[in-house]
This record gives structure tokens, sequence and C-alpha cells, in this order.
């Protein structure tokens, strides 16, 4: 037996050190799996923490929207303020058309306009009321982001 030992030690040497580094890297393997699964259950859970979130924040903003939406007078309102001198003046053949007084009209008025939005819309109400009223159609230029080609989509649309 010891002369089979000593023919067959190198051997016997090689196996059990590759059986040892099988052994290692099963274990590495299988931690690697368990620590994969533990990081993809954190991760899905962030995932699921952040959708979560999200969701408060979309029904927050949708409960802003609805009370902007009742807080805004429609087109049919008149603003609770006294009139405005140009509002008293009897209506234009123009105003008698369906144009919209640019002088006159509401955010929800223009922003019915093409080309313009209710950022637009807000923008010439507070350069009116820096400014006072507009004297003529082309003035509406001088309104931050407002240039000739948007003038053009609806001047046929609107009065002073």
């Amino acid at each position: 037996m010891k002369d089979l030992f000593e023919k067959y030690s190198n051997w016997i040497g090689l196996g059990l050190i590759t059986l040892s580094l099988i052994g290692g890297a099963l274990l590495i393997m299988k931690k690697g799996t368990l620590a994969g699964e533990s990081n993809k259950n954190s991760l899905m859970e962030e995932k699921n923490q952040k959708i979560s979130e999200l969701e408060n924040k979309i029904t927050d903003l949708e409960g802003q929207i609805e009370q902007l939406k009742s807080a805004t007078p429609s087109a049919d309102s008149q603003p609770a303020t006294s009139p405005s001198p140009s509002a008293s003046l009897a209506p234009t053949p123009s105003q008698a058309a369906g144009k919209i007084n640019i002088n006159t009209a509401t955010v929800v008025q223009l922003d019915s306009l093409p080309g313009i939005g209710p950022v637009y819309a807000q923008r010439i109400i507070d350069y009116r009321t820096a400014n006072g009223p507009f004297t003529s159609i082309d003035q509406v230029q001088n309104v931050k982001g407002i240039g000739p080609k948007t003038l053009e989509k609806f001047r046929d649309l609107v009065t002073i």
C-alpha cells in the first residue's frame, strides 16, 4: 500500500485539490445566487416604493388641477372686479362676429386661440396689466414668446 501511495501520490494530491476547488466554486456560486436574490428583492422593494410615491404625487397633482379648474372663471363668467373702460364700450362689429377682445379676454378665452396655451394666455394678461390695454393687435408680439408666426395663427380671431 505504501508503494501504491508513493506511486500515485501526485494524482491523489491533484484530485484533492480539484475537489477543493470545485467545492469552493460551488459555495461561491451558491452565495452569489442568494446575494443576487436578496439584491433583487431590495431593488423590487425600492421600485415599488418609488411607484407608490409617484402615484401619491399624481393624486396630489390631480387634486390641484381640479382646484385650479374650479377657481378659474369660465369663458361665460364675468370678472368680479369692476369692468375696464374698454369693456363698457358697445361691442364693435368684429366683436359681434365672435372675435376675442385681447384687452378683456380671460385666460380661458385666450387659451382657446391657436398657438396660445395657458402660459402664453397668462403672459398676455400680465403684459396688459403691466402696460395697459393693447392699442393694436401687433403689440401682442411684445409678449415674451409670441412672434409674427404665432400672431398670424390667431390674428383674424382677435380684436382690440
